[in-house]
């Protein structure tokens, strides 16, 4: 074996090894996939450690993205947020398609729950969009556009979302 073929069959071993042990000695295993939101937010508390929650709280909400960059792909990936799984149906039935934006909303009401506010799902949607809809105008007033606009899938509608409550026991 050439030492380029040795060093790609140790680096494919540890890019496995990091997605099914997770981050930081992962706060992942042996875990059940959420069902619902509200499942998938008990999920993040119990797995997460008072370290990586105090992270979180201390965030400030208009910067979650670097927490969803965090943890985002490994929610995706493994509760098949990317493919038809009961809580991205979910999301789906509440106007919300992509994966991502499926995280980037998990993350956000879990930031509510360890900051003690209200997990009110059409207000994190709302605010979601909100910031969508200000990266949409940074960038047409830069004249650049990211992919194929025709092909975009649209940010979720607040007006589609039903106003509930999320309730955790």
């Amino acid at each position: 074996m050439s030492g380029n073929t040795r060093l790609a069959v140790v680096f494919s071993g540890l890019v496995l090894c990091c997605f099914s042990q997770g981050a930081a000695g992962s706060c992942w295993q042996d875990y059940d996939r959420p069902h619902t939101i509200a499942d998938a937010i008990r999920h993040l508390d119990v797995r997460l450690s008072e370290t990586e929650k105090q992270e979180i709280r201390n965030t400030n909400r208009d910067d979650l993205t670097t927490i969803a960059l965090k943890y985002g792909m490994q929610m995706r990936y493994e509760w098949g947020l990317w493919h038809s799984s009961e809580l991205a149906l979910q999301f789906e039935a509440n106007g919300v398609f992509q994966a991502e934006d499926m995280t980037s909303l998990i993350i956000d009401l879990y930031w509510k729950r360890l900051n003690g506010l209200s997990l009110n799902f059409k207000e994190s949607v709302a605010h979601f969009r909100e910031d969508y809809d200000d990266l949409a105008a940074s960038i047409d007033s830069t004249g650049i556009i990211i992919g194929d606009a025709d092909n975009v899938t649209p940010p979720p509608d607040p007006t589609k979302v039903k106003d509930e409550i999320i309730e955790i026991d």
